[in-house]
This record gives structure tokens, C-alpha cells and sequence, in this order.
């Protein structure tokens, strides 16, 4: 990339107003939405709500990446063994070319000729889309974002909010293209839109595509963190599924999930947890009635693996939170597509010259930072933005690609200042010249115009750093001896070569809170125990907060069911299921225990409601099959989806859901409604009590409210891909002894 290209897009952006304002809204209510759920953090890990706080969160993540990154082929190899011990395939792709060549033979094996994406860093970087149109696929892009920016033939500019950049008219001529008709731009309006396209393009797509936020290593787990459901949809519904995933992906065990999850959703949206958390480990398995058939993961390199042994390997640690593109100044001005890659603001300012190469990208670090260091002071995982960008622009001048201008007076100015008198000198004139600069008496000459040509020059202080030392010093030391000045304090973010007098390694580890492998060496969290009274009430709170409804379950849970049924019967609520037939059923449930002795089925027939109790029957094929064509033609139908599950977790408000014969995945994904049965002995305090390491199922998800989206001009709109609401019914039942076993779900043995 340019330098000239570089500011022609930036000249762009600074003129178009509408996108300014639209960018500085998005990150500043980001930004604000981050630092009230770190304040709430901090005071639920006092109180006990939460494993530990901010920091010491971003410790661990820290010390867990760095092990990661340090035994990069020992976990990626683990890894391997324990996704095709799962039942999967498994790929390397060296490079981008190899991505798009290796799921370009994998569809066409299967014969796929239409793919569902959801959204994916990878997948941009390689430019898969284009790769598999060269094979006849069509890829159709399924998060609401990044399908408004695939209609419009953009890139997404915006890690977390890909359309930002797009007005609700915009958004309405697009959707009024595509389905033929004149669209009414509000945001109900075009969700409902969305909806009605993406369902069809789910249920004919015969592979879906996805990323994965994290692959654990010790079991092969894949796992995605979406908002609008787009991520269950395409690894729940499809026959194959194919996830693209950066080696550096890896995380080492299911235990350290939760790490990552809680940071994650605060610093990208300022949610607790993030509506979905979908675990994969492997396709389905024997008695399933959904899920791939398939599964496929590539691991793609594309530099990463040169990059570890680099200085520049802490970045591999990304995330994708966002966070330091809501709270760069530079990123806050001109959004995400000035930067002409895919990955922007300060996170792209480093990653994409070390994949792509530094001489064509060398215009990002030299222009596109303030060095404020806001990026290094946010980051989740504490990577050092703003000193990699330092050392960007140092690599950039030692192979000679620098054309500012500057190199040569700046050598002039070491060599001078080599001397303590041309020093002394130099820095009065320069103060003095600054002074009128400053105030405009007189135009900054050379580059130093152009710099300041959109910046104010700061005037100086009035006296430098040595004569003020030198007037203390003579002042408080009669006796001859300095006197001491106040020290300045160490930030552990921003200074980062010593700490407490520590060499900057030493540093380092004291920091993250290990001396070795950083997962092994992190300290234990303190709990308090909560009653179940306490579990209880806070659930309800959490819940109610998502806009979750919450039932007491003392009463009849079929008459409930009814009646939740009923309601949007007669609400004509089944419109935003245009495809529902007058022989479909209403509720879809699962066959479990609790859900069999309560009597559902018999109780919903007696009030002739239409409903199906799937058993987990293998699939013989066609709509009335009870297997996973079957499940997916009903519940895709059906306006309720009825569910047990297997942990509620009260700080958060979230339900945990295992798959299994008869527990299929769509039953809580397809229909509109989702009732969560939720027995008192599934209700524990944190996620951190929820045994993830011991669940043995090829599906868990969690579940923190309905599904939601807000990418059509920062508008909260619901039910985009998932159900629009949630449910959940409070029933009685002992707590386990051991606190260790929930009321349907799989423990491994």
C-alpha cells in the first residue's frame, strides 16, 4: 500500500461528516459500555459474583497466550489429535492460496454449490469468498453486518460492527433489491427482512463456514461467540461445517475458557457474556438428530507461525475484542476502511505489515498512531500496541523505506546531543521556536508544517526538566547534597522495562503472574458460597436485565406452555415465520426426564396445540423423518422450542445446554420462542462453577438472552437469526450433593 493511497483514503474520510459521526458514536458507546462493565466487574469479584477483577483477569489471559505462543507445535499438535479423535478432519494451509484451495476440494467433494459464512477475521484475511466463487460456490455472508457489507460490495470496517459505516436508507435500498420489493427502513422492519432471507439460505446451504474464537487444545473444542446466532445457525444446520482458523486460536484447556469469555464480551461490547457461546468438539454423534455431518478444520498459518519467533510475536495474542479500535484516536476519525486492510486500527497497524510484509504496508505505522498509548492501556490481554508501532517504524528506517524526510536532520540532532552543551542549547532555542509556533506568530517550517497543519503544537513548559532540577537542587540542598525529586510512578501497562527495579523479562512475568507455564502457575480464585435463596434472586435479576421472561414453574408446565403458545397464536407473532404451514407443529421439545414427567405432550394435545417430542431416532430422510432432516424442517416451523438446562449461571444470567440423543440443537435455536425449563439444582454462582473440562457432548452452548444485533445504526434489534425471545420457568429440585451434576447433562466418565 501507498503512502499517497494511504492519504487519499484518509482525505476521504475526513470529509465525509455522516461517517465521522457515525464511527465516534459507535466506539465512544463501545467505549463507555466497557468501563461500566469493568467498575460492575470489580465489584462482583468482591462480593463473589466474579473469579477476580480486571486485572488480574488480563494476567491470566496474558500468561496463558504467552505459553501458548512459546509451545505453539505441542498444542496445535494436541490439538489435531484430540479434533480427529472427536471425529474430524483436520487441514494446514500455509497460506491463503492453500485456505481457499483446501475448502474449495472440500465442497466440492460434497458437492456443495451454496455456503453459509458467519463472521470471520480469517476468512476476510484469505479472501475465501472469492477462492470458492472460482469453484462455483456462492458464499453468502450471515452476520446482519457483514451481510448488508457483502450486499453493498464492501469490507467490513469494523472488527465487531462491520456496517457502521452504513445508514438505515442504505440498508433499505439494499434489502429492497434483493427481495424485489420497496422496504420500510426501520430497524424491526429490516431485521425482520434479514431474517426471512438468511432462514431460507440456511436451511438449502449444504456447508457452513465459520471461524472460531478459540480451539482447545486438550479436546479439540471449537469455540464461537456471537450476539445474533449466526454462528450456532451455520454449525448447527448445514450438513458440512468448515471452520478457518488461525494457529494462534489455541487455548490450552476447557478450564481456561472462562478467562478469555469474560474479557472478550467486556471489551468488545460491555456485555458480561456474549448471547452465545457455542462449544463444538467434533460433527454428530450416533442418536444426535442435528448438527454437521462433517466436520472440517483448517489451521492456517499465513506468517503467524514466523511471526511467534519474532519481537513482534505479542501480537499473535489478539483476541479480536475491538477495543483498541474504539479507543484510538486516529481509528475514531477516519474508521476502518482508510486503513485499507483487514484488520485496522492499532491491532492492524501492527499485524498487517508482519503478514503481509513491510514494504507494502509501511505507510500504516508511520501514519496511522498518535502513540497514546490508549490501545496498549485497554487491550484484554495487555499486548503493547503502541511499542510495536515504535518498532515498526524503527525497522522502517533501518532498511531505508523511510521517505519523510526526517532521517537525515534527526541523525544531525543525535550526533549534536552527543554533546551536553548543544544539548542545553538546542532545547532553549527549540522551546523558544515552539513558543511562537504555538501561538502562531510564525508557520512551522517543513515537515513540522504539514504536521501541524490539523494538530495544535503544545506550547512548552517554561522551564525544561534540567533547570528545574538544577533550581531544587540548589533550593533543598544547602548542605551540598541533591535533593531528591518525586519519582515517578511505574505503570505496569505503559512502562514496560522495569518493574520494581525488575529487568524487563523479570517484568514481564511478574506482570502476567507466572514464572513458567502461565495456565499451570495462575492463582486460585477466592469463592464465597452463595445460598440457594441468593443463586436464585440474582438469576432473576440477570435475567430480567437480558429482557428474559421469568415464570415461576410451581404451577402446570404443560398449561404454561399452552398459554406462551397461545399468546403468540393469537398475537399473530407466527408471521415472523412466514414459511409456517397450517399442518406444522407449534412447539417442538425435547425428550428429557423432567420434561416427560411434567407431561407436556399429552397436556398440549388435549388443548389442541400441534406439537413433536423428538427421541433421537437415527435419520431416515424427508420432513416426517424423525431424524436431523426432520428436527430441522419442525423446528425451523415451530413458533416454541422447549429445553431443560443443565446449568443456570446466576451472575450472568446464563443457561448451558448439552446435545444428545433427543436434546437436539435446534429445538432452542430455530423456533421464535425458546422456554428454558430451569430445575434449582442447575443454578450455581459463576461460569467458572460450571464443569466445561467434564461435559462430554458435541454441543454445548450458552445462552445469555435472546438473540440481538445492533448494526443497523447502533439500533438494539431482536431475534435476527435466534429466537427473538427467551423464557425461562423456575422449577423446584435438591441440589446435588457433590454440586457437580446438573439435571440432564453429559459428564464424561
Amino acid at each position: 500500500m501507498s503512502v499517497s493511497s494511504f492519504r487519499h483514503r484518509v482525505r476521504e474520510a475526513l470529509a465525509d461528516a455522516r461517517l465521522r459521526r457515525a464511527v465516534r458514536f459507535t466506539t465512544g458507546r463501545f467505549a463507555s459500555a466497557r468501563r461500566a462493565a469493568l467498575d460492575e466487574l470489580e465489584a462482583m469479584a468482591r462480593e463473589g459474583w466474579a473469579a477476580a477483577g480486571f486485572e488480574e483477569l488480563r494476567r491470566r489471559a496474558r500468561a496463558i497466550k504467552r505459553d501458548v505462543v512459546e509451545h505453539l507445535d505441542a498444542y496445535l499438535e494436541k490439538a489435531v489429535a484430540a479434533i480427529r479423535s472427536a471425529g474430524g478432519h483436520v487441514h494446514y494451509a500455509a497460506d491463503g492460496f492453500q485456505a481457499g484451495e483446501i475448502v474449495r476440494r472440500i465442497a466440492a467433494d460434497a458437492g456443495v454449490r451454496l455456503a453459509v459464512k458467519s463472521k470471520s477475521m480469517a476468512t476476510e484475511e484469505v479472501h475465501l469468498n472469492a477462492a470458492l466463487a472460482l469453484g462455483g460456490v456462492q458464499v453468502v455472508e450471515t452476520d446482519l453486518g457483514e451481510f448488508i457489507v457483502q450486499l453493498a460490495g464492501e469490507t467490513p470496517s469494523h472488527i465487531v460492527a462491520p456496517a457502521i459505516h452504513q445508514t438505515r436508507e442504505q440498508i433499505g435500498r439494499l434489502f429492497g433489491h434483493l427481495v424485489g420489493e420497496v422496504v420500510a427502513t426501520d430497524t424491526p422492519t429490516l431485521t425482520r427482512v434479514a431474517r426471512r432471507v438468511l432462514r431460507e439460505r440456511f436451511l438449502e446451504a449444504g456447508m457452513g463456514i465459520s471461524g472460531a474464537n478459540f480451539v482447545v487444545a486438550e479436546t479439540g473444542t471449537l469455540v464461537l461467540v456471537t450476539n445474533e446466532g449466526n454462528g450456532r445457525m451455520v454449525t448447527t444446520v448445514p450438513r458440512v461445517h468448515v471452520a478457518l482458523v488461525g494457529v494462534e486460536k489455541l487455548v490450552p484447556r476447557l478450564d481456561d475458557l472462562p478467562v478469555f469469555l469474560h474479557l472478550l464480551a467486556r471489551s468488545a461490547t460491555g456485555q458480561k457474556l456474549s448471547v452465545y457461546t457455542h462449544l463444538v468438539t467434533g460433527p454428530r454423534r450416533s442418536g444426535e438428530t442435528d448438527g454437521p455431518e462433517e466436520l472440517h478444520v483448517v489451521f492456517l498459518d499465513g506468517g503467524r507461525r514466523k511471526l511467534r519467533k519474532s519481537r513482534y510475536q505479542e501480537v499473535l495474542h489478539c483476541i479480536r475484542c475491538g477495543a483498541c479500535l474504539n479507543h484510538c484516536p486516529v481509528y475514531q476519525q477516519v474508521g476502518g476502511h482508510a486503513y485499507g486492510s483487514v484488520y485496522s486500527g492499532p491491532i492492524g497497524v501492527v499485524l498487517t505489515p508482519q503478514l503481509f510484509g513491510l514494504g507494502d504496508w509501511r505507510a500504516l505505522p508511520v501514519e496511522a498512531c498518535s502513540l497514546c498509548a490508549a490501545c496498549t492501556e485497554v487491550c484484554p490481554v495487555g499486548i503493547p500496541l503502541h511499542e510495536l508501532i515504535l518498532e515498526e517504524r524503527a525497522d522502517i528506517v533501518r532498511k531505508g523505506m523511510d521517505d519523510s524526510g526526517l532521517g537525515p536532520p534527526l541523525r544531525a540532532l543525535a550526533r549534536a546531543w552527543e554533546r551536553p552543551w548543544a544539548f542545553r542549547a538546542s532545547v532553549r532555542s527549540g522551546r523558544m521556536v515552539a513558543r511562537q509556533i504555538a501561538a502562531r506568530r510564525i508557520p512551522a517550517p517543513g515537515i513540522l508544517g504539514n504536521w501541524t497543519a490539523a494538530r495544535d503544537l503544545p506550547p512548552p513548559a517554561p522551564r525544561s526538566f534540567h533547570e528545574w532540577w538544577e533550581q531544587r537542587r540548589r533550593q533543598d540542598a544547602p548542605g551540598g547534597q541533591a535533593a531528591r525529586g518525586p519519582t515517578p510512578p511505574v505503570n505496569p501497562v505503559r512502562d514496560r522495562t522495569r518493574v520494581d527495579g525488575l529487568p524487563a523479562g523479570q517484568a514481564m512475568a511478574v506482570q502476567a503472574g507466572a514464572t513458567g507455564l502461565g495456565h499451570e502457575q495462575r492463582r486460585p480464585s477466592r469463592a464465597i458460597v452463595h445460598a440457594p435463596e441468593a443463586l436464585r434472586a440474582r438469576l432473576v435479576r440477570e435475567l430480567e436485565k437480558l429482557h428474559v421472561r421469568v415464570h415461576d414453574g410451581a404451577g402446570e408446565l404443560g398449561a404454561l406452555v399452552a398459554a406462551i403458545a397461545r399468546e403468540h397464536l393469537d398475537a399473530g407473532r407466527h408471521a415472523m415465520i412466514p414459511a409456517r404451514g397450517p399442518g406444522d407443529p407449534v412447539v417442538v421439545v425435547w425428550d428429557d426426564p423432567l420434561l416427560r414427567e411434567a407431561g407436556i405432550e399429552g397436556y398440549l394435545a388435549a388443548q389442541g396445540i400441534p406439537a413433536v417430542v423428538w427421541k433421537g431416532q437415527p435419520d431416515r430422510g424427508g420432513p416426517g423423518s424423525p431424524g436431523a432432516g426432520g428436527l430441522r424442517e419442525a423446528a425451523a416451523r415451530a413458533l416454541v422450542g422447549v429445553t431443560t438446562v443443565d446449568w443456570a449461571v446466576a451472575a450472568s444470567g446464563t443457561l448451558v445446554l448439552t446435545s444428545g440423543p433427543g436434546r437436539g440443537r435446534s429445538v432452542s435455536l430455530l423456533p421464535w420462542v425458546h422456554v428454558a425449563v430451569v430445575p434449582e439444582r442447575a443454578l450455581v454462582a459463576r461460569l467458572e462453577d460450571v464443569p466445561l473440562g467434564r461435559l462430554d457432548a458435541s454441543s454445548v452452548v450458552l445462552v445469555t438472552g435472546p438473540s440481538r444485533s445492533a448494526d443497523i445504526e447502533n439500533d438494539l434489534s431482536i431475534g435476527v437469526h435466534g429466537p427473538g425471545e427467551v423464557h425461562v420457568v423456575l422449577v423446584a429440585g435438591a441440589r446435588p450433593a457433590n454440586g457437580a451434576a446438573g439435571p440432564g447433562g453429559a459428564l464424561a466418565k
